[in-house]
């Protein structure tokens, strides 16, 4: 049986649908602690909270979380999230979790960009 969720312009996103679809952020995130050791699980807790008040707000553009570079501020491995209409979330990453990148002593960073709504609000 297949169950599709439809919602109207006029209807409102509630905070309970974007924590349901920041869920993905904070599934990863616990995938990134357990492969290399961050983020905290009480910095994940934080971002998904707060990918979903944006998200919930339509002030969410784009979200990076990984690991960078010190000498070139490049990302070593970078999962990005895109908000699009309708309150959903795409990764850039097509396939598989990466789980063999050599980021050991490197920082973990995570970047955000409000979406334009923020910027005409």
């Amino acid at each position: 049986m297949t169950y599709a969720l439809t919602r109207s312009a006029s209807d409102s996103f509630t905070i309970t649908q974007a924590r349901y679809v920041g869920a993905k952020v904070g599934a990863d995130l616990r995938m990134l602690a357990n492969l290399y050791g961050k983020p905290s699980l009480g910095d994940i807790d934080d971002y998904v909270e707060e990918v979903a008040l944006l998200l919930r707000d339509g002030y969410l553009g784009t979200v990076d979380f990984g690991f960078k570079e010190l000498n070139s501020n490049a990302w070593r491995l970078r999962l990005r999230y895109t908000a699009t209409a309708g309150g959903h979330l795409l990764d850039s990453r097509p396939g598989s979790f990466p789980s063999s990148v050599a980021v050991a002593g490197l920082p973990f960073y995570s970047f955000l960009n409000y979406s334009s709504n923020l910027r005409s609000a």
